[in-house]
């Protein structure tokens, strides 16, 4: 599972660039299992093969990779504080293309536990992201609005209850419009994803109805899926609103509105009164980005585009 995730995130070797395919031609470019710590780094640090508890960290799945044999041959026995800076200065994507921590500190062998338990958390996010995509083609292929409520929310799919009325206040309210559009660049700004409105974050199913009732001109499903393109033209502009998928969906005889995001090629930006800001999903949430966050990001997202 962790190779079909990488090869999904579009992982490279860290040496000579090449996609990591197991039928690449000759032997040098077969896929062998790294060690990101290598065994005699550990070695060295205490962890001794012979104890079976040191053995069982060292070849947990959570400090291996996966790379070309030449590349596996050309690491050796390198520590990671030394191999790696070297990887990121060629391939700035490398990391995160396979779940591996980008934080420097934990590269450092004193660090080795600390290390297993951030690539486990990233390895267990990064399936359910891989599992949550599939649900999201799926979603175009047949599936109903219970299979999605049975999925749950998670990296690539989200419930909202509504597009602007406010249960707790039952009144409009149109800051939950933004939600919406930011929910949605945060997909595309990741590994795209899907938004299911009418739907408490508890699988309840409530409608879009209170909303269409909101409607003045046309308080109707027409006019709603006519707002709802406004609310993404108005915060994402008209060439992002052009590619969301929107469809509408009946269950209890209420009506659910299922929005599909793919992801962006290029950066999706939210506008505040003039002022971009940039999300990204993070797990099952949407996280905002400062300045340096973003451009880290970016940077790092992109780059293949680039």
């Amino acid at each position: 599972m962790c190779y079909i995730v990488a090869r999904s995130r579009g992982a490279v070797d860290w040496f000579n660039g090449v996609s990591l395919y197991q039928k690449q031609i000759g032997k040098s470019f077969g896929i062998e299992i790294h060690h990101f710590f290598p065994q005699a780094v550990l070695r060295k640090a205490g962890f001794e093969p012979a104890n079976p508890a040191h053995k069982s960290l060292i070849n947990e799945i959570a400090n291996l990779a996966f790379l070309t044999k030449q590349a596996n041959l050309g690491i050796s026995a390198s520590k990671p504080t030394v191999y790696v800076p070297k990887v990121l200065a060629k391939y700035p994507d490398a990391l995160r293309q396979q779940a591996v921590p980008q934080n420097p500190a934990l590269w450092d062998v004193d660090n080795f536990e600390a290390f297993l338990a951030e690539r486990r958390r990233l390895l267990a996010e990064a399936i359910n992201t891989f599992m949550d995509s599939l649900l999201a083609k799926a979603s175009r292929d047949g599936w109903t609005i219970n299979d999605f409520i049975a999925r749950g929310e998670g990296a690539r799919l989200e419930f909202k209850s509504s597009f602007r009325w406010d249960y707790r206040t039952q009144s409009i309210n149109k800051d939950l419009e933004r939600v919406i559009a930011k929910t949605v660049a945060g997909f595309m700004n990741h590994d795209g994803g899907t938004l299911v409105v009418g739907v408490t974050d508890e699988g309840s199913v409530v409608g879009v109805e209170p909303d269409i009732v909101t409607l003045t001109k046309k308080p109707t499903q027409d006019g709603l899926a006519l707002h709802i393109t406004e609310i993404l033209t108005k915060f994402l502009g008209a060439p992002i609103a052009a590619v969301i998928g929107m469809s509408f969906a009946s269950i209890d005889d209420k009506t659910v509105v299922v929005l599909n995001a793919d992801p962006s090629a290029a950066p999706v930006f939210v506008d505040n009164e003039g002022s971009p800001e940039f999300f990204v999903r993070s797990g099952a949430s949407t996280r905002q980005l400062n300045v340096k966050e973003a451009t880290d990001y970016i940077a790092a997202h992109w780059s293949d585009a680039a």
